[in-house]
């Protein structure tokens, strides 16, 4: 046996023995406060409730629905994705913090394998066409403190 295969085999064993001992000591169960964890599981739960909440009322405020062709939605695709994404929060976010309290051991009930259905983005339309969305300038004048326009 020459120095290269010696090397080579010392080298395997030692490598081998470094990745069981980090399989090992990275399976072990995490240790975690629990009352952390469950400040942080409440803490999203409460962010994503005032999202909801900001979000619906950008719907209310800025957005617009329409009937075409039978079917009913927004009239531009921001609007569409916004209220997409408060559905999926609204209806997912209950599911995704019930399993994070099951899986950190703060609640013994597993929540259900499928969660629920989330509705179609129209049905934060309002019930009513109602009349165009407010224009937003591209360009905003600020006013300093002084009362005077800050482009002056």
């Amino acid at each position: 046996m020459d120095l290269y295969d010696k090397y080579f085999r010392e080298m395997s064993a030692l490598l081998a023995a470094i990745l069981v001992a980090l399989i090992i000591i990275g399976c072990g169960p995490a240790v975690r406060d629990r009352e952390t964890y469950k400040a942080e599981v409440e803490f999203m739960e409460a962010a994503a409730s005032e999202q909801i909440d900001r979000g619906v009322a950008m719907i209310d405020a800025f957005c617009k629905c329409e009937t075409m062709m039978g079917e009913r939605g927004f009239t531009t695709t921001e609007c569409q994705d916004l209220a997409e994404t408060i559905l999926v929060v609204k209806y997912r976010m209950g599911y995704h913090t019930a399993f994070m309290r099951y899986l950190g051991g703060l609640d013994d009930r597993r929540p259900p394998k499928i969660p629920s259905e989330v509705p179609e983005a129209s049905s934060l339309c309002p019930s009513v066409d109602v009349g165009e969305p407010m224009d937003i300038p591209d360009e905003l004048e600020f006013v300093s403190d002084g009362g005077v326009d800050a482009g002056d």
